[in-house]
C-alpha cells in the first residue's frame, strides 16, 4: 500500500510533529513498506495453527500482596512533613 504525501502530513499532524519535505518523503516510503509487510502477513495461512499468547511458557513471578509494615498513625506521618498547618501537610502553591 502506497501512502500519499497528504496522508503522511495528516499522520504527522495527528502525532503533533513537524516534518520537512525531505522527512515527509522518507516517512512516506518507510510507512508504505511497513504497510506492505502487514499485507504480506494477512496472506499467511494460519487455519491449523492454534492461537498462543506467548511463544514460550511464562510463569508469574509476582510476590504475595502482604503488608510488611505496621500501620502508621496520623501524628507520625505529620511529624515527617516539612511544613504543616494543623492536621494538614502544607505544600507550595503550584496553580495561580
Amino acid at each position: 500500500m502506497k501512502l500519499t504525501t497528504d496522508e503522511v502530513k495528516y499522520i504527522a499532524k495527528l502525532s503533533k510533529i513537524s516534518l520537512t519535505t525531505d522527512e515527509i518523503e522518507v516517512l512516506r516510503v518507510e510507512l508504505s513498506q511497513i504497510l506492505d509487510y502487514f499485507s504480506m502477513l494477512e496472506k499467511v495461512n494460519t487455519e491449523n495453527i492454534s492461537p498462543t499468547g506467548h511463544v514460550v511458557e511464562t510463569k508469574t513471578t509476582l510476590r504475595k500482596d502482604i503488608s510488611t509494615h505496621s500501620p502508621t498513625n496520623r501524628e507520625d506521618i505529620l511529624s515527617n512533613a516539612p511544613n504543616r498547618n494543623g492536621d494538614m501537610i502544607q505544600v507550595k502553591r503550584i496553580i495561580e
